[in-house]
């Protein structure tokens, strides 16, 4: 599950854009995790998030999960 210091087993179902697989709890949580510590308490709603305020919380991500896309 984990290749180096990267978790690996995050698979995204594009049609319904969840993450599913072996490490799709801890991927969850992660993401719960870097948003309330992160994500600017200006903004209310993630829609209304510019592709700016978004690049360095999805840059943590990308640190630390390979994930792939399945696109059923």
């Amino acid at each position: 599950m984990k290749e180096g210091n990267k978790i690996e087993g995050v698979i995204i179902k594009k049609s319904m854009h969840l993450p599913i697989g072996p490490a799709k709890k801890i991927f969850k949580m992660e993401i719960g995790v870097i948003t309330r510590l992160l994500a600017p308490l200006r903004v209310f709603y993630w829609k209304k998030m510019t592709d700016a305020l978004k690049k360095p919380l999805f840059s943590k991500i990308e640190v630390r999960y390979i994930y792939s896309f399945l696109f059923s």
